[in-house]
C-alpha cells in the first residue's frame, strides 16, 4: 500500500481533511497480485530456492511472499540470512537456499503455488486427491499457514464418505484441524458400521478408537458390530496381511506403515507383551450382546487369544436377567438430530392434564416394548401441582397417575429418575417426605425414603446406586434395590443443591451460591469449587464427550 500527499486544487475548502496545510492522504495498492504471480512464474527477482525430496530441481520464490504467508518460513529465512552474514557470504544480497527433505518436491510446488495464487490443484481421482489433501494438511500444520488449513478442511469435507472418514479423522487430529475433526467424528459415529470396516480405521490411534466406542451417540445395528470392530483393530497384525495386498490405496498405505516396523507383532504389543488395544474391550457393552453370541463367538475368541478379561466379562453378562441387562448398559442412541432435522420438526400434540408448571420428565420402556411385542414407551411427568402422570408416547393419551396414600402430599415435584421398572421422585417436603419410590408396572407407591429434610431438587443414577441433591444442602447416595441410604455428603456443600450430574466417579453439583462444585467419590474429601463463578443460581449442568476425549 502506497501513501501519498496531494494538494487539493480548491485550497482545502469542502474537505474535512484539508485543514493541515491543504493536504490529504490517499491510500492505493501499488501493485496487483497478478504481477507477483507473473514474476514468480518467470523467475524474476526470486531470492529464495526451496529443495524438496525426490527432485534435483529447486522451486524458486520471493522471500517476502514466503515470510508473509508462514511464520515458520519467516524464521527459517531470517536464520539462513543471519548465518550467511556471519560467515561473510553476504547472504542478505544473494539467494537463500532452504533444504526441506521431509517435503516431497511435487507437494512443495503445490504449496508455493498456493502462496501466490490462493488455489490448490488436486487430482480428480478420490484416492490421489485424498492423499494430496492429507499431505497438504500436514504441511499447513508444519508451516503454520492458517489459509491453507481452511482450504484443506473445505477440500476434505468434499471427499468425506465412509471410505475416507477414518483416514481424514486421523489426519485432522494430527494436523490440529478442529472443524474437520468434529465433522469426521460426527460422521464416524453416524456411520460406524461402514467406517469400522475400512483399512483406515485400523490406522486410528487407540485413544481415538476408545473415544468413538465410549460415545453414547455411536450408531450401529447392534453391539455385535462394536465387538467385531474391536477384535479387528486388536488382531489387525495377524488377520490383515492376507488381505491388504488386494486393498485400495489406503490399505496399501496401511501395510506399508506396518511393514516399516519390520515385524507384524511390533507395534501390536504393549509393555509386557500385552496386545495393543486390549483396553478397548472395556468400551464394549457386553450386557447388550445376545446370549448365544456371547457363548459361542465371544467366548471362543477369548479362549483362542487368551483374553481372560473378556472371558470374565462374558461370564458376568450371562448371569444378568433381561431387566438387569437394560440397567447395566445404556443402549447406543446415535448422534442426535441434525440442524436441518431440528428446523423441520413440527408440534405433534400437547399433553394436557397438569394444573401447574411441569418441572421433571422421564421415560419408561415397559418389558416387551423393546422387542416390539406390545405397548409403547411411557412418558412420566412431574408438576408443581403435586402430581405425577404417565402418558403414552405414541398416542399422547393419559395412561394413569401416581398417588400417595391418604393424608400424605407430594408437594411440587422437581425431579424424576427411572431405574428398571422403579421410579424415584423428588419433591417438596410435605407430609409424605421429599423422596419417594414407586413401581411403574403396578403404579403403586412403595414407600418414602427418609433422610432429606427439605425439597429434593435433583436425582442422578450411578450404576446400582443413585444420588439425590436437596435444598437441605446435602447429597445422599442410595441403593436402588434396597432403597437404603448408603452415604451422606454435607460437609463443604456451599448452598442448596439445585442440579447435579454424575461423571465417572465424581459428582458435579450446583445451587444458589452461583458456583459449581465437584466431589471425587473415591477420595472422600470435601468438594472442590470449579474456577468459574457467577452471581446467580446455576440451574443446569451438562456433560459432553467426543471421539478425542
Amino acid at each position: 500500500v502506497a501513501t501519498c500527499n496531494l494538494v487539493h486544487p480548491t485550497g482545502g475548502h469542502g474537505r474535512k481533511g484539508m485543514e493541515k496545510g491543504g493536504l490529504c492522504e490517499v491510500k492505493a495498492h501499488a501493485w496487483d497480485d497478478t504481477v507477483l504471480q507473473e514474476m514468480y512464474r518467470n523467475g524474476e527477482l526470486c531470492d529464495v530456492s526451496l529443495h524438496g525430496r525426490g527432485s534435483e530441481f529447486a522451486c524458486r520464490a520471493h522471500r517476502v511472499c514466503l515470510a508473509g504467508a508462514s511464520p515458520v518460513l519467516r524464521r527459517m529465512i531470517a536464520w539462513e540470512m543471519e548465518r550467511g552474514d556471519r560467515a561473510g557470504g553476504g547472504c542478505g544480497d544473494h539467494t537463500v537456499m532452504l533444504v526441506l527433505p521431509e517435503v516431497g518436491a511435487e507437494l512443495l510446488q503445490i504449496f508455493v503455488e498456493f502462496i501466490y495464487t490462493g488455489t490448490v490443484a488436486l487430482d480428480a481421482a478420490t484416492g490421489g486427491k485424498l492423499e494430496t489433501i492429507t499431505e497438504l494438511g500436514r504441511l499447513a500444520n508444519f508451516f503454520d499457514v492458517a489459509a491453507l488449513r481452511a482450504v484443506v478442511e473445505a477440500e476434505a469435507a468434499a471427499v468425506l464418505d465412509t471410505r475416507t472418514c477414518a483416514e481424514l479423522l486421523g489426519m485432522s487430529i494430527e494436523c490440529s484441524l478442529g472443524l474437520l475433526q468434529d465433522r469426521c467424528a460426527h460422521f464416524a459415529l453416524d456411520h460406524f458400521s461402514s467406517v469400522s470396516l475400512t483399512p483406515g480405521f485400523l490406522l486410528l490411534g487407540e485413544d481415538v478408537v476408545a473415544s468413538l466406542l465410549g460415545d453414547d451417540r455411536l450408531t450401529c445395528s447392534g453391539e455385535e458390530e462394536v465387538y467385531n470392530a474391536v477384535v479387528r483393530w486388536v488382531t489387525a497384525g495377524w488377520d490383515g496381511p492376507r488381505h491388504w495386498d488386494e486393498a485400495d490405496g489406503c490399505g496399501k498405505r496401511l501395510r506399508s506403515s506396518l511393514d516399516h516396523h519390520g515385524d507384524w507383532e511390533e507395534g501390536l504389543l504393549g509393555s509386557g507383551g500385552r496386545e495393543r488395544g486390549r483396553a478397548l474391550f472395556g468400551h464394549v457393552r457386553f450386557a447388550l450382546l445376545g446370549e448365544e453370541y456371547l457363548s459361542r463367538r465371544v467366548r471362543s475368541d477369548a479362549m483362542e487369544h487368551g483374553w481372560a478379561d473378556v472371558a470374565s466379562a462374558v461370564d458376568w453378562a450371562l448371569t444378568l436377567t433381561p431387566l438387569e441387562r437394560r440397567a447395566a448398559a445404556p443402549a447406543r442412541s446415535g448422534s442426535g438430530l441434525s440442524l436441518e432435522d431440528l428446523r423441520s420438526l413440527a408440534l405433534k400434540s400437547e399433553l394436557r392434564g397438569h394444573a401447574g408448571a411441569v418441572e421433571a420428565l422421564a421415560c419408561w420402556c415397559p418389558p416387551g416394548c423393546m422387542e416390539g411385542r406390545h405397548g409403547s414407551h411411557l412418558l412420566v411427568s412431574g408438576s408443581r401441582d403435586g402430581s405425577i402422570r404417565l402418558w403414552d408416547a405414541e398416542t399422547s393419551s393419559l395412561r394413569g397417575a401416581l398417588e400417595l396414600p391418604r393424608q400424605m402430599a407430594l408437594g411440587s415435584v422437581y425431579s424424576l429418575l427411572v431405574v428398571g421398572d422403579k421410579l424415584f421422585s423428588g419433591s417438596q417436603n410435605k407430609s409424605g417426605g421429599p423422596l419417594h419410590a414407586w413401581c411403574l408396572a403396578t403404579l403403586c407407591h412403595e414407600g418414602a425414603m427418609e433422610g432429606h429434610t427439605d425439597a429434593v431438587m435433583s436425582l442422578q443414577q450411578c450404576g446400582e446406586t443413585f444420588f439425590s441433591g436437596s435444598w437441605d444442602r446435602s447429597i445422599r447416595e442410595w441403593s436402588t434395590a434396597g432403597r437404603s441410604c448408603l452415604r451422606v455428603y454435607s460437609e463443604g456443600v456451599a448452598a442448596p443443591v439445585l442440579n447435579m450430574m454424575v461423571c465417572g466417579r465424581s459428582v458435579v453439583f450446583s445451587g444458589t451460591s452461583g458456583c459449581a462444585q465437584v466431589w471425587r467419590l473415591d477420595e472422600g474429601a470435601e468438594p472442590a469449587f470449579l474456577e468459574e463463578e457467577t452471581h446467580s443460581s446455576v440451574l443446569c449442568i451438562a456433560a459432553c464427550s467426543g471421539p478425542t476425549g
